[in-house]
């Protein structure tokens, strides 16, 4: 299993599509979660928190693992 280093790869500050990546709050041995804002708006936008595989080639059971996570998560209801 060959694990991309998050730290060479993203960097906090850095854009990451819409958003800018202020802090990182996990780092295990399959993910990592980072807090994040939308860039470039003139509002203060909530904070987001953005988790991806840190495996180059994750396994068929990781990605099923990630989507049910996922699923979980996006019914969440939170106060911001």
């Amino acid at each position: 299993m060959k694990e991309n280093n998050p730290q060479e790869v993203i960097h906090l500050n850095q854009r990451l599509g819409k958003y800018r990546l202020i802090e990182e709050l996990y780092l295990g041995k399959r993910t990592v979660v980072y807090r994040g804002v939308v860039k470039d708006t003139t509002e203060e936008s909530p904070p987001v928190v953005l988790k991806w595989l840190r495996q180059e080639y994750p396994t068929f059971n990781d990605l099923l693992q990630f989507r049910n996570q996922y699923a979980i998560a996006k019914n969440l209801k939170s106060r911001g």
